[in-house]
């Protein structure tokens, strides 16, 4: 790999998820965004109270 793609390398993999992430026009800022989102969604669908499955639209729980 030659310098000028080794230093934009580096520059990606140092970069971290920030919540203005999501705002970000840059692709990978998005990018790590939605990957954050999509795995704290599959974390949290995983536990034993299954707060997204009993969650409605306003973030209250669910009538059993």
């Amino acid at each position: 790999m030659d310098n000028s793609k080794q230093e934009v390398a580096n520059e990606v993999a140092e970069k971290m998820y920030k919540p203005q992430d999501n705002e970000s026009s840059n692709s990978v800022d998005k990018g790590i965004s939605d990957t954050h989102e999509q795995v704290k969604d599959t974390y949290t669908e995983g536990t034993v109270d299954e707060k997204i499955d009993n969650a409605k639209e306003d973030g209250s729980e669910k009538d059993k």
